[in-house]
Order: structure tokens, then C-alpha cells, then sequence
């Protein structure tokens, strides 16, 4: 779990939660007792409880409409170096919460009500 801000229209990579200037590191995740073929899918939610999707769109390898999803096998630890946050202009918020209805991602099943 990971948080970043969002400055401007800006999508450069997200740090991970350790990284300092003279080591970086980046966010990861790990799958505990599982072994086999996995996709993870990754996306932008509301940061407070109750989640929701959020309507900025994750950019980098893997990512295409504003998700992330990679495929991986017998991996347990992931990471994402090239994983970027780019804010959603206002006039954008509607669709691009259409466009995650639409491919299905709603990690927190709320139906997206909005």
C-alpha cells in the first residue's frame, strides 16, 4: 500500500515508502502463499475509508486506460519502477470513472455511485 500526491498534470515515477535521494526503491507488493499464474491489477483509489475509485490514471509499462495490469508466474515479490500517477482534469473525472466501469475494475465493490 502506497500513497503519492498528485503536482499538476505531472506523472513522473512513484517513490516507494522507504526511498530516500541516495536509495531509491519503488512500489511493491507481495502475494503470500500462492504459487502459479497471477494478474495483478493495479489502480488509483480514494485514500480515506470508505474506497473508492479514483479517477486519476496510473501510467508506465502495464498501464493502459488509467490501469495497471501485469501477469506474472511462481513470483512472489513484484515491483513497479516505472509506475506514474497523471491527474485527471475536471473535465475528465466522469469518463475516465466510465472507463474503469467499463473494464471492470472495482477493487472495493462499490458499484462506483457516482
Amino acid at each position: 500500500s502506497f500513497s503519492y500526491e498528485c503536482e499538476g498534470r505531472s506523472a513522473g515515477s512513484i517513490p516507494g515508502e522507504k526511498s530516500t535521494q541516495d536509495r531509491k526503491s519503488f512500489p511493491t507488493i507481495k502475494i503470500h502463499q500462492y504459487q502459479g499464474v497471477a494478474v495483478i491489477v493495479v489502480s488509483c483509489v480514494t485514500k480515506d475509508n470508505p474506497y473508492e475509485p479514483h479517477p486519476h490514471n496510473l501510467v508506465g509499462k502495464d498501464c493502459k486506460r488509467g490501469v495497471c495490469t501485469l501477469k506474472v508466474k511462481d513470483t512472489n515479490v513484484i515491483s513497479f519502477p516505472h509506475l506514474g500517477i497523471q491527474c485527471a482534469k475536471k473535465k475528465d473525472v466522469m469518463d475516465n470513472l466510465k472507463q474503469r466501469k467499463e473494464i471492470n475494475v472495482d477493487p472495493f465493490k462499490v458499484d462506483y455511485t457516482y
